[in-house]
């Protein structure tokens, strides 16, 4: 597999244990540090304390679905990148800066952490 150019911390946040898992693994495989939530309130006391170069959430979960969990974010920081995975039709919003629809691909992760984090001295994340 190839290395990233630079270690990126990620935020992955499912309530499906087996998503959240493969979204981790398969991030952490090529070099990236994830951390993961199983829902949106644990996502934001994780965000309080940390730094994310992006964030990955679900649309459909119980406590808050994602959409709202991206507008806390970006009422937190509004230059953090926010994908939404989704299985549902969704009306986007401006607080979500890309969807990738489910069933997802590697490729498209892979993608999606390089559009919004480039290498280093280049601009974007946090």
């Amino acid at each position: 597999m190839t290395k990233p150019v630079a270690e990126r911390c990620i935020l992955v946040v499912d309530d499906e244990p087996a998503v959240n898992a493969s979204i981790k693994m398969m991030l952490g495989e090529i070099g990236h540090h994830v951390d993961s939530a199983g829902n949106a309130t644990e996502a934001l006391s994780l965000f309080r304390v940390g730094k994310y170069s992006v964030v990955f959430t679900d649309y459909n979960m119980p406590d808050m679905k994602g959409d709202v969990l991206a507008k806390r974010l970006k009422s937190m920081d509004p230059k953090q990148p926010v994908v939404m995975i989704t299985a549902h039709p969704f009306v986007p919003v401006p607080e979500i800066d890309l969807v990738i629809p489910k069933p997802f691909t590697f490729a498209a992760l892979c993608e999606a952490v390089t559009r919004f984090c480039p290498p280093e001295g280049v601009g974007a994340g946090r």
